[in-house]
């Protein structure tokens, strides 16, 4: 699971698999079953503070071009790490830390990595394929991207097909082949995202006209033809059941309103089968949810009282909240990242702590104690960035610390575990480490 980093002032995303971090994850960008929990989380900047965990030593350490949490961070796959340095695509043994081969050519999207091979788009608008083990191109595609400084090129790769989304370009292609299904012109001339592929249909918000909300449009994955488009603001989506998807409805104006707009949307046809308004609220701009979470037939509204308290209302999905009580808790610190094995996570008193779900049973994560940049949740590890630039590796269930890493980052990508290494993304250099017994 992936908990989501937080930048210096709140900003939280939603993006792939299990893990709580501090900084936005882009390098990989495959589409998850479900995006309800929230498993990463990044955020502020703070001051050093010292503990006893043991320090643990590197296998190996590497200086990369780039900032680490960002759409060229890196990405891993079949004992592999793949990574750019001195303008090349690198990729690494991820045990040893050892340069298998390299490419020359400039990558301008993020990384596909997967079933052994490598994707990206590069700075002649080509995409494509590579051996992982050996750098060997298995075919390219001259596209039709125009490279645009401020509009980032993005990759996806969801049932055998390749999406690739740039400010001029939306375009589809065989993952085996390299063949183009189809290509289609965007609604929006601002770049747009990709925002899940469900029952062949393919979902996309953008911003249209100047419009300040993004609004859905949605394509026939097999030839590209539009389907639908919504011209109400939607974020992105909370998760698929049955046919259809449950999205943030974007509001547009301050005032009295509702903390969070949940609608339930047909997949095939767009329409809307229900809308349901939660808290309402005197100040829509200041007092509107920060996270959104469904969990079973739970949903769970977060709002920020302070930089250093939630408020997490629990209600019944799919039941009108206006005759509904909802439970109530804050006071227990800045909400980060769940529902994940059960648990909530809590960074409270610059401490993380694990809330169970419907329990006051918590657990303290005894050792980081300074402002968590990056918390990652991965299997049972949580990996806590801090901004003193100290990276720890702890037990998501337990709260125990195995161990802890100092760098002189502070700010840190998306943790990368693959087979028995884990990978640290600190700014400008990875650096891995044994992944500890118990954390698999």
């Amino acid at each position: 699971m992936i908990m989501l980093p937080r930048t210096p002032y709140k900003q939280f995303k939603v993006i792939g698999a299990i893990a709580i971090s501090t900084g936005l994850i882009l390098s990989g960008l495959n589409f998850p079953a479900s995006a309800a929990p929230i498993t990463s989380y990044s955020g502020h900047l703070g001051n050093s503070y010292s503990d006893r965990t043991k320090v643990l030593t590197p296998k190996w350490q590497t200086s990369v071009d780039y900032v680490a949490d960002g759409p060229m961070s890196a990405a891993a796959d079949n004992g592999m790490v793949f990574y750019t340095l001195q303008n090349k695509l690198t990729a690494a043994n991820v045990n040893t830390g050892k340069v298998v081969w390299s490419s020359s050519s400039k990558r301008i999207s993020n990384l596909i990595a997967s079933n052994n091979a490598v994707f990206y788009v590069d700075s002649t608008g080509t995409l494509l394929k590579l051996n992982g083990q050996t750098g060997k191109v298995g075919w390219t595609v001259k596209s039709a991207i125009a490279v645009k400084a401020d509009i980032d090129v993005q990759v996806f790769l969801q049932s055998g097909t390749l999406y690739v989304v740039g400010f001029n370009q939306f375009a589809a292609y065989d993952v085996q082949s390299g063949k183009k299904k189809w290509q289609i012109k965007p609604r929006s001339t601002y770049g747009f995202d990709l925002s899940g592929v469900h029952d062949g249909v393919v979902l996309t918000s953008a911003l249209v006209d100047e419009n300040p909300a993004n609004q859905y449009a949605a394509y026939d994955a097999a030839t590209g033809k539009l389907l639908w488009t919504l011209a109400e603001g939607h974020s992105g989506i909370l998760e698929y059941r049955s046919g259809t998807i449950y999205t943030l409805k974007e509001g547009t104006s301050s005032g009295k309103g509702y903390a969070a707009t949940i609608d339930q949307i047909d997949v095939k046809t767009g329409k809307i089968l229900s809308s349901y308004s939660y808290i309402p609220v005197k100040d829509v701009v200041n007092q509107s949810a920060r996270q959104v979470v469904i969990d079973g037939t739970t949903i769970y509204i977060v709002q920020e009282l302070s930089d250093s308290n939630s408020r997490v209302s629990e209600f019944v999905l799919g039941q009108d909240p206006a005759k509904q009580t909802p439970k109530v808790t804050e006071g227990r610190g800045l909400w980060l990242a769940g529902v994940y094995k059960g648990l909530h996570f809590y960074e409270d008193n610059d401490q993380l702590v694990a809330r169970k779900v419907n329990s006051d049973d918590y657990t303290p994560f005894l050792g980081p104690n300074n402002p968590i940049n990056r918390l990652d949740l991965i299997g049972n590890g949580a990996y806590v960035g801090l901004t003193d630039g100290q990276f720890y590796l702890t037990n998501a269930l337990t709260g125990k610390v195995t161990g802890k890493i100092k760098t002189a980052a502070r700010s840190f990508g998306t943790t990368l575990v693959e087979k028995n290494t884990v990978i640290i993304q600190a700014e400008n250099k990875l650096i891995a480490v044994q992944l500890p017994v118990g954390l698999q």
